[in-house]
């Protein structure tokens, strides 16, 4: 009934369990590694997520101030300016002469053109500005 004596099975028995139990240990061992690396991936990605998330704030702080901060440049531009009189009638030096000056075959006052060049530069530098500032929160 039994080609090979008991104990042969006994030896294949446990050569077949010492097997399954490395194939288990191995796997367990796989299996934390895994989990620790999972927990490590996690942790920095919360950590990552809250670094952003304060950047961010502090990008939007940034955008608030230069912003203000070029609304009022260009109100007081635009305060300049309009303080300035055009002069029709040659009179008080406290005014400026109705002068005028030809682009593109257009004919403008030469105050409206220095205030439009005035708020295009302010343009450019509160631009410049901004880019700085976000450079500096995200450096």
């Amino acid at each position: 009934m039994f080609p090979l004596p008991t104990l042969a099975y006994v030896k294949i028995g446990a050569a077949i369990l010492l097997i399954l139990g490395a194939f288990a240990y191995g796997w367990h061992i796989r299996d934390v590694d895994f989990t620790e690396f999972k927990v490590s991936v996690r942790v920095a990605a919360e950590k990552q997520i809250a670094e952003n998330q304060a950047k961010q704030k502090e990008s939007e702080l940034v955008n608030k101030g230069v912003q203000d901060a070029y609304e009022a440049r260009i109100a007081s531009i635009h305060a300049m300016y309009s303080g300035m009189q055009h002069n029709t009638s040659g009179g008080p030096v406290s005014s400026v002469p109705n002068a005028t000056i030809t682009i593109n075959g257009e004919t403008h006052n030469i105050l409206d053109v220095a205030e439009q060049c005035t708020i295009t530069t302010q343009q450019l530098q509160s631009t410049q500005d901004w880019i700085r500032s976000q450079m500096s929160v995200y450096q």
